[in-house]
C-alpha cells in the first residue's frame, strides 16, 4: 500500500474560481459559492498590476495561498536566443531539457529517504526530567 502524500486536509484548485469584490469565490456546485476575504496588501498587489494572473489557489485550514502568473517581455530579441532549457520538477521526477536532449532523474528513492528519515525521528522518545516527572 502506498503512503498518502497529503498530511493534512487543504483544497487545491484551477478551475472556476474568481476575485469578486476583494474576496475569492470559490463554487460550491449548484450556482452556491463560498467566499474568502483577501487582506488589504493582497488586493493591494493585484490591483496594483494589473498584467498578474491568479492561476490557482491552496487552501488550508490556516492559510490562503495565491499562485499568481505574469507575462513578460523579454529584454533580448529572438535573435540572440541560442538555446532555451526546461525544467519539469515533480514528487518523484525532475526532467531537464531542450529540443535536442532530454534527461530524466528518477527521484524515488530521495522520496523513500525523507518518509524513513522522518519515520526514525518520529520514534524518538524524549528522557529528560521534565517527561520523568510525569
Amino acid at each position: 500500500m502506498q503512503n498518502s502524500y497529503v498530511k493534512r486536509p487543504l483544497l487545491v484548485s484551477c478551475y472556476h474560481f474568481k476575485i469578486v469584490n476583494g474576496k475569492l469565490r470559490i463554487p460550491l456546485g449548484k450556482r452556491k459559492y463560498e467566499f474568502i476575504p483577501l487582506n488589504n496588501y493582497t488586493l493591494k498587489i493585484l490591483e496594483s498590476d494589473k498584467t498578474l494572473i491568479v492561476r490557482s489557489f491552496t487552501l488550508t485550514q490556516r492559510a490562503l495561498s495565491l499562485c499568481i502568473a505574469k507575462q513578460v517581455v523579454p529584454e533580448i530579441s529572438h535573435d540572440e536566443i541560442h538555446s532555451v532549457i526546461g525544467i519539469d520538477r515533480n514528487l518523484q521526477n525532475l526532467s531537464i531539457g531542450n529540443r535536442s536532449l532530454v534527461t530524466y532523474y528518477d527521484m524515488n528513492k530521495v522520496v523513500e529517504i525523507g518518509e524513513t528519515t522522518r519515520d526514525i525521528v518520529g520514534s524518538f522518545q524524549r528522557n529528560d526530567i521534565r517527561i520523568r516527572m510525569k
